[in-house]
């Protein structure tokens, strides 16, 4: 993305524009890549927070029922991924019904949108117990390592992503170890208005052939009874993923580098994969965990190396 889409993006935003729109008609592209997802949102940093703070007894009820479909499957669950947190308005409401000894791990593809949404964290998450792990990621490369995570959420996080979805599904199958319960919107239980609101706009659709063709089991799909929009209906989708051949490598931070199964160690404000000689940034406690943003740095496996050379 260049600076000059970063400027005409600003533009687009101040006048009011869908700057996703703007974006593919400038690129002359029909789907929204992870370049388009990134900017649009990075320029709403702060926007979702302050919308949920003005209706927030409506959001809370919303992170309430969700806990509700959640909780059945979180028996035995130490650990939960918010996939696309955004701002971290849903998360942050939903935690105030999970276990103390849950950890919660949440990534989104902005960094901007994480570092406003850990204010709202920590004013109205009142569950002060739990583990936050924030990361920024791309949902087509999680970097954790397999089966790392119990139980993996969504809400309508993986929506705009809809030539990506088979490729989205297949990390986040490979992270999880028991089950997905993902609150999408529902393309198929769409009205045809809305359907081609969707079509229009890039979501995803068939959410649930595509899970089965991965492997997954798909146990049930279900109209969430609120909804921000009805043309845009949100269905609550509870899927098993595939069985595992690899179980997942021991790690107390369970990062890896991006879309793989190598672990990544912390050194000083970096965090280091030794398998591909690459480091990544940490920006104020936020791991910048992108294939884009790895530096090479094959001298440190030489200086962690006691026959390496390291002068």
């Amino acid at each position: 993305m260049s600076q000059l889409d970063v400027k005409g993006a600003m533009s687009a935003y101040a006048d009011g524009q869908n700057v996703m729109d703007y974006l593919r008609h400038k690129h002359g592209i029909d789907h929204n890549n992870s370049e388009i997802i990134e900017l649009s949102y990075d320029l709403q940093a702060g926007s979702y927070a302050k919308s949920t703070e003005l209706h927030i007894q409506e959001r809370m009820d919303y992170a309430k029922l969700m806990s509700e479909y959640i909780r059945p499957h979180l028996n035995g669950a130490t650990s939960l991924l918010d996939v696309g947190t955004g701002e971290l308005s849903t998360i942050s409401l939903l935690a105030n019904h999970l276990d103390e000894n849950t950890s919660v791990f949440a990534f989104d593809i902005s960094w901007s949108r994480l570092f406003k949404g850990q204010k709202f964290w920590n004013k109205w998450n009142k569950n002060k117990t739990l583990e936050l792990n924030l990361f920024v990621a791309d949902m087509k490369e999680i970097p954790l390592l397999d089966n790392s995570v119990d139980v993996v959420t969504s809400n309508h996080a993986i929506e705009p992503n809809g030539e990506c979805l088979k490729q989205i599904l297949s990390e986040i199958f490979r992270v999880c170890s028991q089950v997905c319960v993902l609150f999408e919107p529902s393309f198929e239980l769409n009205s045809a208005e809305g359907k081609a609101r969707m079509a229009k706009h890039g979501y995803i659709r068939n959410l649930q052939r595509e899970s089965e063709a991965l492997g997954g089991t798909v146990l049930s799909i279900e109209l969430f009874p609120l909804t921000h929009s009805k043309l845009n209906p949100t269905a609550c989708y509870v899927i098993a993923p595939p069985k595992h051949s690899k179980m997942s490598i021991n790690s107390r931070n369970h990062f890896s580098a991006p879309g793989t199964n190598l672990p990544l160690t912390p050194i000083d404000n970096f965090l280091y994969s030794e398998d591909m000689a690459v480091a990544f940034p940490i920006l104020k406690n936020i791991p910048l965990l992108r294939s884009e943003k790895a530096i090479l740095a094959t001298a440190l496996l030489a200086d962690r190396d006691p026959e390496g050379v390291s002068e």
